[in-house]
């Protein structure tokens, strides 16, 4: 097989060797095998479908009946598998690439978490700086076309800087000094180290319709913040025409000498080994997850992000969009800072169903049941319902003009918001409480 198409990998954790990934193309099949030292380090990176216990010593077998990912690949090795924007970079920049070993080389070190493949296909190397509307415009442009934007260095730092991301919205990594509520930036620093003064960055290039995505995710941003969710850094950088939402990436941290490490962070869909969407995931399992997973103090963190989305109309919550990070010292699992935080039209849950359904609850008794499914008291699920509910309805528009959203905007997703979730607030005003 060529060498944009290996069939074997060199798997590393926090730099040091983990495993060994083969393609058996005679079986159809991805044979895994843990590196001993890995082994005996005795880190359960996914502990519910591929625990050390059971598949740290000889050689496992994975085909497309094992999971719902790519060939079979477990989940703890599809979380770094390019999403819909990725690929396309792929296929725009590396046509060449063509099975999940070439993607997997692809990311090589410049995936999510702490997971990195050996050998890596390179897309430049060092620290390039761009300028962001011409990145923005390329980017919008390969959204509506599968062929090459130029013959230049944009494609090329595009590919460097996204293809490793998943979703399907234009975005790249890079390094951001995020210091406030908006940055004026014409250039943007992507690969390499990340320099004094910055953080390792997501930014999402505007579309070019004059939409304000931007600034509609920047503030659900500070919405969910005023909420009580957990979220990170977030911001508008503006290049001088458009304004782009950028956060900090929660999967690197920095070290007290300056210099920044990763941190291993695994989807809720992969750590159960489900599709993302279409209700292959329910906020039950989402729940009992993370209380099983990481106790009973995230349950409430939990709890207040199915309530944000209800009210929020935050429908493509989906199983993709749910991380765990993992604590190398303590061995523990936390839920991550919340991300992909946008409105939706949509009049079901095209993400998580809710209690076995895809319908926008109704009744304040179904919060409760979840609630209760995770071990909250009904004062406790009041509380945070009532805290998510006045941050959500009354804090929308204050929050939208912060980002200076246009007020017809504002104005919209304030009336779908009210219209989607009508039934259900009347009922929680109609609930006694207890």
């Amino acid at each position: 097989m060529s060498s944009a198409n290996p069939s074997l990998l060199s798997l590393r954790f926090a730099d040091e060797p983990m495993a060994t990934l083969a393609f058996r193309a005679d079986l159809n099949a991805f044979a895994l095998e843990f590196d001993p030292r890995f082994t005996a380090s005795g880190h359960d990176l996914s502990p519910l479908h591929l625990p050390l216990q059971q598949f740290g010593r000889g050689v496992h077998l994975f085909s497309p009946e094992s999971s719902p990912f790519a060939g079979g690949l477990p989940g703890l090795i599809a979380d770094s598998l390019p999403d819909a924007w990725g690929e396309r970079l792929l296929r725009q920049q590396a046509p060449e690439i063509r099975t999940v070993m070439g993607k997997l080389a692809a990311v090589g070190s410049r995936g999510p978490g702490t997971i990195t493949f050996e050998p890596a296909h390179e897309f430049g190397s060092g620290t390039a700086q761009a300028n962001l509307a011409e990145l923005a415009h390329a980017a919008n442009a390969l959204r509506h076309s599968p062929t090459p934007i130029t013959t230049g260095d944009i494609d090329q730092v595009l590919a460097r800087g996204g293809s490793s991301l998943g979703g399907a919205y234009p975005k790249v990594t890079a390094h951001l000094p995020l210091t406030g509520a908006s940055l004026d930036k014409k250039e943007i620093l992507i690969g390499g180290p990340t320099p004094p003064g910055h953080v390792p960055s997501i930014l999402k290039f505007e579309r070019e319709s004059d939409e304000a995505d931007g600034a509609v995710e920047y503030a659900f941003s500070l919405m969910a913040r005023a909420a009580g969710l957990r979220t990170p850094v977030t911001c508008l950088v503006h290049d001088g025409r458009r304004r782009h939402f950028a956060c900090a990436r929660f999967d690197r941290y920095q070290r007290p000498d300056g210099s920044w490490g990763r941190r291993h962070v695994h989807t809720l869909a992969g750590m159960l080994h489900r599709r993302a969407s279409d209700g292959a995931i329910d906020y039950e399992d989402f729940i009992r997850l993370t209380r099983n997973l990481c106790g009973a103090a995230e349950v409430p963190e939990c709890f207040r992000r199915a309530v944000f989305n209800l009210l929020s109309t935050n429908r493509d919550d989906h199983g993709r969009n749910h991380a765990f990070v993992y604590d190398r010292q303590t061995r523990s699992w936390t839920l991550s800072p919340v991300y992909d935080l946008n409105p939706n039209i949509a009049n079901v849950l095209i993400g998580l169903s809710w209690l076995g359904s895809p319908r926008i609850p109704e009744h304040f008794d179904e919060l409760l049941r979840l609630a209760e499914i995770g071990g909250l008291a009904p004062r406790q699920a009041r509380a945070i319902y009532e805290q998510v509910e006045s941050a959500v309805l009354a804090g929308w528009p204050d929050c939208a003009r912060q980002a200076d959203v246009p007020e017809s905007l504002i104005t919209y997703w304030a009336r779908e918001m009210a219209a989607q979730t009508a039934h259900l607030r009347a009922s929680a005003r109609a609930k006694p409480k207890r």
